[in-house]
């Protein structure tokens, strides 16, 4: 549904420019900015999911560039960020996340016996 909205408001802006142009950089930037930062914002779980796409694009665009600049130092080529950063970002988020435990799943002592 966000890159549906983001084609659609990117085609209201450059309306001169094809479709195919729109939905490439529309894409590009759903892909390597919110589909990260979204990933990253699911550590927080009490958020709802405008704040955590809108918090989680800041904080994709902060990541996939501080992770480019370092990557690009220890000499990965340039071409090969736009796929591995993403991918990169989404797979520790969700590594953190699933190794979360759940806030409903602590262990509750048991209750006395009735007698």
């Amino acid at each position: 549904m966000v890159l549906i909205v983001l084609i659609i408001l990117f085609k209201a802006v450059f309306f001169k420019e094809s479709i195919l142009t729109v939905f490439r950089t529309a894409f590009s930037i759903f892909w390597l900015w919110i589909v990260p930062g979204y990933a990253t914002m699911l550590y927080w779980q009490n958020l709802s999911f405008l704040e955590r796409a809108v918090a989680g694009t800041a904080i994709g665009m902060a990541i996939s560039s501080i992770a480019s600049y370092y990557l690009g130092l220890i000499g990965l080529n340039l071409r090969f960020h736009a796929v591995l950063l993403p991918l990169l970002v989404i797979g520790v988020m969700l590594a953190v996340v699933w190794k979360q435990p759940a806030s409903g799943s602590e262990e509750k002592e048991p209750a006395p016996a009735q007698e």
